[in-house]
């Protein structure tokens, strides 16, 4: 695998992307693996299977991002929307990892921390792409619960373990106050992680820390008002869309009216261009890769309308499914707009869609 990953990314040298110009970006998509806690409540060999299923597609969209840039496509940065399944995952009691403890979920076997650190880092230094960045999904935390830290505990051993690599990506958490600036594009992430339920979060965010300021919703807002006031467009990227939800048939977020405002404020405002979310499961493909799908599914059309879901890569909720929607997704920016949103699918699902929005 190394050897074909060097080739490729010396073939993409020897072309030659042209230069990016200012307020251009391009980046590939990944959400909903799920490789370390699909198969809840299956037995433990249909658990494995489906595991094992969830890593082939997880394996086939690094190796088709790489097969891009090959080809001589300028993809600045990777980005993963959540829920690699971390709430499956072992963390150490103590210390300065503050993840809740909980007995193991009946089904996929836990997994323990390094081994999941391991895991993914082996993936991303397969990656042609050096940038690669994460927002927290609601499976990457214990019971949707805000204080759970397991996602900060994962990323800070994870950037560890890949320092010590040859020639280490470039790997962060994407925050709502603490933007990423590529090519005159402001990237930044917002942690939706526990924004399905109120109960999930409404008692610990009434005493503001640090530490939950990332992840409660009005000072997550706050926030992004501080880097959406100016000229520099921002892109947005997180885990749970607010849309209603295909398969629960409800709102996907539950957050108090003063976020509420604050958030529609500003995602309907100029400044952010687009919201790039993951979460759902639903198997008809309709939903994915076009804010037609997501006006469909709208809560308030001025933020469907400038919100895009991509496909999950894992089997989860379409098992038993006669079609199904699984992929990724490689979006371009150009002139400070979404141009182009391309959804690749897995197991031939369909062939490559395009929604082109540069006209």
């Amino acid at each position: 695998m190394k050897r074909t990953i060097l080739l490729f990314v010396f073939v993409a040298g020897l072309r030659g992307a042209p230069p990016a110009k200012p307020g251009s970006v391009s980046f590939a998509q990944l959400t909903d693996p799920h490789i370390f806690d699909d198969g809840y409540r299956q037995s433990i060999p249909n658990a494995m299977r489906q595991a094992a299923n969830d890593r082939e597609a997880l394996n086939w969209a690094v190796d088709q991002v790489n097969r891009a840039v090959a080809s001589g496509a300028a993809i600045d940065f990777v980005v993963f929307t959540g829920d690699l399944g971390l709430q499956n995952v072992a963390m150490p009691s103590g210390g300065s990892c503050q993840a809740l403890p909980f007995d193991p979920d009946p089904g996929l076997p836990q997994s323990t921390l390094a081994g999941a650190v391991q895991e993914i880092a082996d993936e991303l230094n397969q990656l042609a792409v050096r940038k690669v960045f994460f927002v927290p999904g609601n499976n990457d935390i214990r019971d949707e619960n805000v204080t759970d830290q397991r996602f900060e505990c994962f990323m800070a051993e994870l950037k560890s373990k890949l320092s010590t690599a040859p020639q280490p990506p470039e790997v962060a958490a994407l925050r709502a106050g603490v933007p990423i600036e590529i090519n005159g594009i402001r990237i930044a992430g917002l942690n939706t992680a526990s924004f399905k339920n109120q109960a999930n979060y409404a008692k610990a965010c009434a005493a503001s820390t640090p530490a939950l300021d990332l992840a409660c919703p009005k000072p997550q807002m706050d926030a992004l008002a501080r880097i959406a006031d100016g000229t520099m467009p921002v892109l947005l990227f997180t885990h749970v869309p607010d849309l209603i939800d295909p398969y629960r048939r409800k709102p996907s977020w539950d957050i108090p009216s003063d976020a509420r405002s604050a958030w529609e404020r500003e995602v309907c405002g100029p400044n952010i261009i687009g919201v790039f979310a993951g979460h759902f499961h639903d198997s008809n493909t309709n939903d994915y890769g076009s804010t037609d799908g997501s006006k469909s599914l709208a809560s308030t059309p001025c933020v469907a309308a400038k919100t895009w879901v991509a496909p999950p890569l894992a089997m989860k909720n379409q098992e038993r499914t006669v079609a199904r929607a699984r992929g990724f997704v490689i979006g371009t920016i150009e002139g400070g707009k979404v141009a182009k949103v391309q959804v690749n699918w897995f197991d031939s699902t369909l062939a490559p869609s395009i929604q082109d929005l540069s006209h």
